[in-house]
Order: structure tokens, then C-alpha cells, then sequence
């Protein structure tokens, strides 16, 4: 049997560098998701304090940088490099909210055109990586811009009161997040009360204290609501009789179920 050599032999099937850039950046995660992502990052590295900042435009209250600071674990060069490459396969911790080590990069790609990443373990000194969505889309590679094993050379790019905040904890990581995509300047305020409606439906308990904070306001602390008992299942009404009643209709049976206490 005689195997002619075809263009699909030699084709290259790796992913393109700039197509798959774009579709991150138009995965369709609205703000608040994006978010929550770093913030379930914070949560795995068993941070018990994450600072979400939202900073406003000056004299707008239109949103313009967001900073996600943890007290967690931090990272080594070497989990920083592979938490930075798309589609990284790793196992996870069984209680670990993400499952994938897709969140990182989905967040900061949907967020804003550039991603400083500062972090540090209890072991190693801080390191820093410089994301530049534009930059990497013009050299065709998914190669973050910049690594700094110096994380002090990135210092000068970081607002000073978080920065101050993330060199008091021993270990720790911080993702800023500037020149954010048109979609999300948005109002601050109305942000932070979105986020801070959903996730307390959404979780129903968390290990890390969320401060969500702006600028010169006081914060507000992501509490989940419980809304199974949990903590006060004396709350909680049983009834020891149902009643069910069925009603015939043109359309068939109508069902109502009714408890009596």
C-alpha cells in the first residue's frame, strides 16, 4: 500500500497564540465571575484574608483597576510559571474550589489588557510576571511578558496602600489588573453590591474572610447566607402532615402540595 505525504502530515495543529488570546479575552465572563475566580484562587491557597479593591477612574466612579490580595500560600517560580499556562493539567486538593487551573488566566484575559502577578511562599523570597495581552498577541506566543525573580522591580507599578499591605504578610500573592476592556467600566459601587449579593448566595460557607473595598469607602465583608441551616436549624420549620390535592383541568391534572403543622 503506497502513503502519499498529504498537507495534513506536516500540518501544525498547535494552538494559535493570537486566536486563542482573543477568545479568552471574548469568554464571556461578566466582571463579577471574573472575579470570583481570583477570588476561589485565594480561597485554595488557604488565605484566611482576601482583599478585593476596586479602583475608580479619578473624578468617576467608573471602575478602572481591580486588585485581588490574598494571605494565602503564595507561590514558588515554578507554580507561578505553571498557574500562567493555559490549559495546565495538575491534580488538585479534594476540597480545592477550582478544579481545572483554567481560572487565573480566564480572569485576567477577560478582565484587562495588563496583569502584574506579585506572590511569595513562607520559602521563597517574592517574585513577580508582567502580563501584556497586546504585546503577546503581536509576538504570536502565550508566553507571559515579563518574569522578575526580583519581585521589588515591579513594586513601582503596584498602589502604594496594597502594596504596603501584601509586604506585611509572610506569604501572600497579589494580581493587579489595569487598562480594564470597555465592558467593564462600570460603577464601582453598583459592582461591589453585585458581587457581594451574588457570592453570599453562592457560597454557603467560606474559608477566607472577603473584604470587598473602594478606595476612601468603608468595606464590606462577603457574608454567605445560610441558606440550608446550617448554623441555626432551629429556624428551620417541619411539618409532620402534607396534604396533596389533585384538581382535573381541560389540560390534565393540576397537583398542590400543602403542609400542615
Amino acid at each position: 500500500m503506497n502513503v502519499t505525504a498529504s498537507i495534513a502530515d506536516d500540518f501544525d495543529y498547535s494552538p494559535d497564540a493570537v486566536g486563542t488570546i482573543q477568545n479568552q479575552q471574548n469568554s464571556g465572563l461578566n466582571c463579577t465571575s471574573a472575579i470570583a475566580e481570583l477570588d476561589d484562587n485565594g480561597e485554595d491557597s488557604g488565605a484566611k484574608q482576601i482583599e478585593i479593591c476596586l479602583i475608580p477612574e479619578e473624578n468617576t466612579p467608573l471602575l478602572e483597576e481591580i486588585v485581588v490580595l490574598d494571605d494565602g500560600c503564595g507561590m514558588n517560580e515554578d507554580k507561578l510559571c505553571k498557574a500562567n499556562k493555559l490549559a495546565y493539567h495538575h491534580s488538585h486538593q479534594s476540597g480545592d474550589i477550582g478544579k481545572f487551573g483554567t481560572g487565573l488566566k480566564n480572569a485576567y484575559m477577560s478582565l484587562g489588557n495588563e496583569t502584574f502577578i506579585l506572590t511569595k511562599t513562607l520559602d521563597t523570597p517574592c517574585i513577580g510576571m508582567y502580563i501584556n495581552l497586546k504585546r503577546m498577541k503581536e509576538a504570536k506566543t502565550f508566553k507571559p511578558t515579563a518574569f522578575h525573580a526580583d519581585g521589588t522591580e515591579i513594586f513601582p507599578h503596584i498602589p502604594p496602600a496594597l502594596l504596603e499591605k501584601f509586604n506585611s504578610y509572610s506569604s501572600g500573592t497579589l494580581i493587579y489588573i489595569r487598562s480594564l476592556f470597555q465592558q467593564h467600566k462600570n460603577d464601582v459601587e453598583r459592582i461591589r453590591q453585585d458581587i457581594e449579593k451574588e457570592w453570599s448566595l453562592t457560597y454557603c460557607q467560606k474559608k477566607a474572610e472577603t473584604h470587598l473595598t473602594i478606595p476612601g469607602k468603608p468595606p464590606i465583608v462577603v457574608t454567605p447566607t445560610d441558606v440550608f441551616y446550617e448554623k441555626t436549624p432551629e429556624n428551620l420549620l417541619y411539618s409532620s402532615i402534607s396534604e396533596i390535592r389533585l384538581y382535573p383541568t381541560a389540560s390534565g391534572l393540576r397537583v398542590f402540595e400543602s403542609s400542615i403543622t
